[in-house]
Formats: structure tokens, C-alpha cells, sequence
């Protein structure tokens, strides 16, 4: 009978041993399971004030940037303001001098029969300035010498034109 006995306690000192770590597994893992918990919700709180610090970041930067840009808009908006205003000066300047030189060649190189208006003046001047072109683009540089005799034959017509006009300035 001793030895039923000891068996008997043996099953069931094993049992115990067995249900004792049992528990102590099952209080580990919830332990575990516990600090991993923690863990991620630590990480979870780093996460969320690091994308909270990155957004604020972000924000500021996004603001500095449309200030900046609203500055810039305005110095460019200031900038064409003031060439405007320029180009209407310079536009009012040319209109003058354009008139002063109309008068000073009605005044001084035309006779009374041969007082042109603006537009006819402007006519001309387009016309002569249209036919050089076309004269200096039909010579090639193979052909300077040709282009120098025709220089030279229009500097002869100019100086017989100085000559008339001279003669017509001492008869107004």
C-alpha cells in the first residue's frame, strides 16, 4: 500500500507544480501584456505630439511663406505701378518732342508751299525708311563696293538737298 500512496502524491504534487506554473505563466503574460500595453500607448502619445509639433510646424511655415509671398505681390504690383507711370511720362515726352520737331522742321526747312502735316511727314519718313531697308537688304557683303557707290550717290543727292534748302531758308 505505501507505494499507492506515493504514487498518489506524486500525481497530484505534480498536478499542483503543474496548476502553480500555470499561473505563473498566465501572470507573466498578463504582466507582458500589461508593459506592452504601456509601451504602445507611450509611443502612441510620442507619435501623436511629434505629428501635433510637425503640423504646428508646418502651419508656421505655410504662414511665413504667404506673407512672404503677399509682400513680394505687392512689391511687384508697386514696381509696375511706378513703370507705368513712367512709360506715360516717357510715352508724353516722345509726343512733345515729336511735335517740337515737327515745328522746327515746318519752321525751318520748308517753305510755305511745302508744309507737310504729321501724318504726311510720317508717311514720308516711313516710306524712305522702308526703301533703305530694302536697298541694304538686297546688297550681300560680297558686294561692299556697289553699297559703297550708293552711299555715296545718296550723300550726293543729301548735299544738293542741304544746298536747296539753304537757298530756300534765304528766300522765307
Amino acid at each position: 500500500m505505501k507505494q499507492r500512496k506515493s504514487e498518489f502524491v506524486t500525481t497530484h504534487h505534480f498536478d499542483t507544480t503543474i496548476r502553480k506554473l500555470d499561473q505563473k505563466i498566465d501572470d507573466s503574460v498578463a504582466r507582458l501584456d500589461k508593459k506592452i500595453d504601456d509601451s504602445v500607448a507611450r509611443l502612441d502619445k510620442k507619435i501623436d505630439d511629434s505629428v501635433a509639433r510637425l503640423d504646428k510646424k508646418i502651419d508656421d511655415s505655410v504662414a511665413k511663406l504667404e506673407n512672404r509671398i503677399d509682400v513680394l505681390d505687392q512689391k511687384i504690383d508697386d514696381s509696375v505701378a511706378k513703370l507705368d507711370s513712367k512709360i506715360t511720362g516717357l510715352d508724353q515726352k516722345i509726343d512733345d518732342k515729336v511735335d517740337m520737331l515737327g515745328r522746327f522742321m515746318a519752321k525751318h526747312f520748308y517753305t510755305k508751299d511745302e508744309v507737310y502735316s504729321k501724318k504726311e511727314m510720317d508717311q514720308k519718313f516711313s516710306e524712305q525708311l522702308h526703301h533703305m531697308k530694302i536697298m541694304f537688304e538686297t546688297f550681300s557683303y560680297n558686294n561692299l563696293g556697289a553699297l559703297y557707290d550708293k552711299n555715296k550717290a545718296t550723300d550726293e543727292k543729301l548735299e544738293n538737298h542741304e544746298c536747296r534748302l539753304k537757298r530756300l531758308e534765304g528766300q522765307v
